[in-house]
């Protein structure tokens, strides 16, 4: 079957993900010097754009990614989350895009390294964010007005994004910050973490549940299911399974039935798909994709 193009826009740069609710795409980009929020229809017909100054200087290290905003936004039926590459967390309304509020001066200022790229996490009426620079950031969860609810100031934010998981009955945020991978309660106890490293500081794998583990990866450091739980009144993150023959970089993977899919940086770029339950390799594509 082949695809036939029905309408394109011009929108500028990014790595933000387009984000569809309803019969409404919205999208996050840059233009110039200007990071642009569009609302469009299914027909791609602008609603709405809105804009605010946004110069950025890039890291040496990732000149070539570009200034593009990199973090998706989060949309609901009221509110869309953005965060630019600079580190400016903004709630708009969804009808018009107007802004109703921005993270304040009292929360750390700026981006990691290589430009802010956590996407936001709203759960009961909260919005999860890691924001701030290297060596000083803030997990911040934000109520509908903009204050924040609950901070937590052990560390600086990566570049991957907070996820809901529920272990033994426990509903948690899993996240990873610039050198541990974390897991707090809703109203933000820290409940346990582990030291998560990575060359350069680049954590920018999600996190992913399956069953009762939370699977991880991030550069050279291979695939690790951990198996969150309680003992002696005490939460602690247990290793089940580790694969060193592939490891995930940039990309996130995903579970389908009992099977992990992603896409590893080993052998310049491969495929490949593992037993979810045991880290077993059942296939792996070929090399340099």
């Amino acid at each position: 079957k082949t695809l036939v193009k029905k309408w394109q826009l011009e929108v500028g740069m990014g790595h933000s993900s387009p984000v569809v609710l309803d019969d409404r795409i919205y999208q996050f980009s840059r233009q110039d010097d200007k990071e642009v929020l569009r609302c469009i229809d299914l027909d791609g017909e602008v609603i709405w754009q809105q804009s605010n100054d946004a110069p950025y200087e890039m890291h040496n290290a990732a000149r070539g990614h570009g200034k593009g905003p990199k973090a998706t936004p989060w949309v609901d039926s009221r509110r869309i989350y953005t965060l630019g590459i600079d580190g400016i967390f903004q709630c708009r309304n969804t009808e018009d895009g107007k802004l109703l509020w921005k993270a304040g001066s009292a929360l750390p200022p700026g981006s990691p390294l290589y430009g802010a790229a956590t996407s936001p996490l709203v759960i009961d009426d909260l919005c999860v964010i890691h924001l701030g620079k290297h060596d000083h950031g803030a997990l911040v969860a934000f109520d509908a007005s903009g204050k924040p609810d609950w901070t937590w100031r052990e560390d600086g934010p990566a570049y991957s994004s907070p996820a809901v998981m529920e272990f033994a009955g426990q509903t948690q945020i899993v996240t990873q910050s610039q050198q541990l991978c974390l897991g707090f309660s809703l109203a933000g106890k820290l409940l346990w973490k582990l030291p998560y490293k990575t060359g350069y500081d680049q954590n920018s794998v999600t996190p992913l549940q399956y069953e009762d583990m939370a699977i991880v990866s991030g550069f050279r450091k291979g695939v690790t299911a951990l198996r969150p739980q309680r003992k002696d009144g005490q939460w602690q993150a247990e290793e089940v399974w580790h694969v060193s023959d592939v490891s995930m970089y940039m990309s996130s993977p995903v579970v389908v039935g009992e099977r992990l899919y992603g896409f590893s940086q080993v052998n310049k770029g491969q495929l490949f798909c593992l037993n979810a339950n045991t880290g077993e390799t059942i296939w792996l594509g070929p090399p340099r994709q």
